[in-house]
């Protein structure tokens, strides 16, 4: 009878170490549900930063372009601009001569 006592406290015991690895398993299967879901988020959260990072990048070549045509297009300009000074500071040198024309007339008169 001993024995079958014996056997019978061996049984109990493995069938509570039984219920308890299954809880644990439980537990550790319940927390790698949660850590693979929190990973999909970070993972879609990483996509959604790099979608938005490229459209950033568009963004900025596009403003790029478009800066360095304005540069181009003010470079331009500026040497359009100085090419005009050039001519016109020649004529403002001339209009006062225009304006006051040495008279011929008084230069005859003191001959």
């Amino acid at each position: 009878m001993s024995n079958l006592v014996d056997l019978a406290h061996l049984l109990a015991a493995r069938d509570q170490e039984l219920r308890s690895l299954s809880a644990e398993m439980n537990q550790v299967q319940s927390e790698l549900h949660l850590a693979r879901d929190l990973i999909a988020e970070r993972d879609s959260e990483v996509q959604r930063i790099r979608a938005m990072n490229s459209q950033y990048v568009e963004e900025n070549e596009r403003l790029r372009a478009i800066l360095g045509e304005w540069s181009a297009r003010a470079a331009k300009l500026e040497r359009a601009l100085e090419a005009e000074r050039l001519p016109n500071m020649e004529l403002q040198k001339k209009i006062p001569k225009a304006r006051h024309p040495p008279s011929q007339s008084s230069e005859r008169n003191e001959d």
